[in-house]
């Protein structure tokens, strides 16, 4: 479910240039190595040419001996033996990896059904019917995250201070409310658990993603969960690298099916599903109200990466497309009444005996400002229109009105390989996508658990060309 990708542009550049001499400076943040690393040690494991090499090249680059590129990656191959989860890889490939490592997927499958969903995501009930695996194990993940942490303390820097993304992502195909792990002895970890993983060996803002959940008592759970999650991330200034979005569109499967029967009602003059229409958009709602309100503690606060807002909205629609039901005026009057029942849980909070979100006026009208401010901020992305279910639903003339036709989308995924990132799957195999074409690489992870399993396809447009890395 994974819908903030375009905005991953990294604010500040891991490598600069002094204006005098090209002189290559590193930002800080990428430089240093996570707080419970240490300083480079020999290890017995290491090939004493590789050793000398690195103390060598670190002499002659002084304080700029972070920047990767300044070696030769041939001559540091070997550096990473002993390394469980790099077993069969080059140092190179593992370079590579981290250069351009995007996605490091936790959990795969989604309920939400959105109709433009880039990467077809399917939902649980598929995967469990197909044999599909839709978990990483948590010690692989575990194993990797150590991986890392170690190859950086064999480095003395983070090699993921090459790597362009400020973001990161632990979803590709599944909502961020659902994604936890238990270890082998029942520990759960929430999602603010492993995020703190991931970034503290890469220095990476992690990103959340949500379309909220069902009010019903099969997700009672999953309210809960992200309860306790907000209050242990406002609790705490140690998760503030966490990026929080809500998803707001038009395309979401209660949405849109609310859209069909209300059309199909008014076509055949039948009331019943005039009425079933009214309700389904009564029920998405409801559930996009209270997913706003509990998420409402993260407003205002800042983000420790970039120093942007921890919670922010994504609000999509077919801006260039004439179809009713899923144009910009369409989300304006979707997200009018999402706000009145989000104030409206705002005024039953703030009469209680023991409010949880709004404890005055003020604080209310900050968090409105903020909420209307951002369910106003419409995007239209041509991404969008990759989609086959999408591109099916509007006809032919519809499709010609826009600017991204098959064609031009056609093109959109050619240029756009020179941009790719990289996606790391729970069976630990390693793809590389523009998110419009994704290409298979030949460098898989070694994920004990997970390795030999099967998973559903990735996408979008999954491609038979194998991607070499050396």
């Amino acid at each position: 479910m994974k819908v903030n990708f375009v905005n991953n542009a990294w604010c500040n550049s891991p490598l600069k240039y002094d204006n005098s001499n090209n002189t290559p400076k590193y930002n800080v943040r990428y430089l240093s190595l996570p707080k419970d690393t240490v300083s480079f040690q020999k290890s017995s494991e290491i090939p004493s040419k590789v050793t000398t090499y690195l103390k060598q090249r670190k002499e002659e680059l002084g304080k700029f001996y972070g920047d990767l590129t300044s070696y030769d990656l041939e001559k540091l191959d070997g550096i990473q033996n002993g390394i469980e989860i790099f077993d069969g890889l080059s140092f190179s490939q593992i370079a590579y990896l981290a250069s351009k490592l995007d996605t490091v997927v936790i959990q795969r499958g989604c309920d939400n059904g959105c109709i433009y969903c880039y990467c077809d995501a399917k939902t649980p009930f598929y995967m469990k019917t197909n044999h599909y695996t839709d978990k990483i194990d948590f010690e692989d993940y575990k194993n990797l995250i150590d991986g890392f942490k170690e190859l950086n303390r064999r480095l003395d820097f983070n090699i993921f201070g090459q790597n362009e993304n400020v973001s990161l992502f632990l979803f590709n195909d599944a909502d961020c409310s659902t994604i936890y792990l238990e270890d082998k002895d029942g520990k759960t970890y929430d999602y603010a658990d492993l995020a703190k993983m991931l970034y503290d060996v890469t220095g990476k803002k992690i990103l959340f993603d949500t379309a909220g959940w069902n009010l019903n008592d099969k997700d009672k759970k999953t309210q809960k969960r992200m309860e306790d999650l907000i209050q242990k991330v406002v609790n705490s200034d140690k998760y503030d690298f966490l990026q929080f979005n809500i998803s707001l569109n038009p395309f979401h499967s209660i949405y849109n099916r609310s859209v069909e029967l209300q059309k199909e009602g008014i076509s055949e003059g039948n009331e019943e599903k005039i009425k079933k229409a009214q309700k389904l958009r009564e029920i998405y709602t409801d559930r996009m109200a209270n997913v706003i309100f509990t998420f409402s503690p993260l407003i205002g606060r800042k983000n420790s990466v970039c120093h942007d807002h921890m919670l922010e909205f994504i609000v999509r629609a077919l801006v260039k497309t004439p179809v009713d039901g899923y144009t910009r005026n369409d989300i304006l009057k979707i997200g009018s009444e999402i706000v009145d029942k989000v104030e409206n849980l705002y005024d039953q909070d703030s009469m209680s005996e023991h409010p949880k979100v709004i404890k005055n006026k003020i604080q209310k009208k900050y968090y409105m400002f903020r909420i209307r401010f951002g369910l106003a901020d419409i995007d239209s992305n041509p991404i969008l229109l990759t989609n086959k279910k999408l591109l099916n639903k509007l006809d032919k003339e519809t499709v010609t009105k826009t600017l991204y036709t098959k064609s031009e989308l056609f093109n959109f995924a050619e240029e756009g390989k020179d941009f790719m990132t990289g996606l790391i799957d729970i069976n630990g195999k390693f793809y590389m996508t523009n998110y419009a074409e994704t290409y298979p690489t030949n460098i898989t992870l070694n994920y004990k658990n997970n390795k030999s399993k099967a998973t559903a396809k990735i996408e979008p447009n999954l491609r038979d060309t194998l991607i070499t890395i050396k």
